[in-house]
């Protein structure tokens, strides 16, 4: 028995565009995004979903919801695929942090993310355990098949740094784009196949 993992990232927001922090602040797609998923949804067409995962944020549901279209299933919402929180940050952009006067936060952040959060934010631990605990979830739930998730980017390098044996501290060495799809495969042991593939924006 095989369990595959599809993992895609929501698409782009007016906020990724202005270089904003989102974490759960609730934002919805753009024209550009609503294009990106429907490349994406092309795609996957061909692939036999059996189940649709998603974060209850509106950038994510709406991107589940074009891929989910033409594979005739429902939704599975859970706000355990949020992004992480990001406190005082959350709609602010590096520029406006830099003259509000919080350089150090800033340089902290940068230099060790895993202990250095936003003010106000969620802890690393805090993230891995509850994408852990919704991953179970899955895993428990579905001994086979193809599973559709759609989340963040924070939340869903938790789903790799766990594939890759990793500490909480890894899920900093990945990074997933826009409208990105990477696939674990499951049989028991995990065995990533694909990272951040964006072929089908091009």
């Amino acid at each position: 028995m095989k369990l595959r993992l599809l993992l895609v990232r929501h698409a782009v927001t007016s906020w990724n565009r202005e270089g904003r922090i989102q974490g759960q602040s609730d934002v919805p797609l753009e024209a550009e995004g609503i294009e990106q998923i429907k490349r994406l949804a092309a795609r996957l067409d061909p692939e036999p979903i059996s189940a649709i995962y998603s974060s209850d944020l509106l950038r994510a549901k709406q991107s589940a919801e074009l891929i989910a279209k033409s594979h005739n299933l429902p939704i599975l919402l859970t706000p355990l695929l949020r992004e992480a929180h990001f406190g005082l940050w959350e709609g602010l952009t590096e520029t406006d942090l830099m003259q509000a006067g919080r350089q150090d936060e800033l340089r902290r952040y940068a230099r060790d993310p895993y202990r250095n959060r936003p003010p106000g934010g969620e802890k690393v631990r805090a993230i891995w355990s509850r994408l852990n605990a919704v991953r179970r979830l899955i895993m428990e739930t579905h001994k086979e098949g193809t599973v559709l998730v759609v989340g963040h980017g924070s939340s869903l390098r938790v789903f790799l740094a766990w594939a890759a044996g990793g500490p909480a501290r890894s899920i900093f060495a990945w990074h997933l784009g826009n409208a990105s799809l990477s696939i674990i495969e499951i049989s028991p042991n995990p065995r990533i196949v694909l990272v951040n593939d964006t072929s089908h924006l091009k």
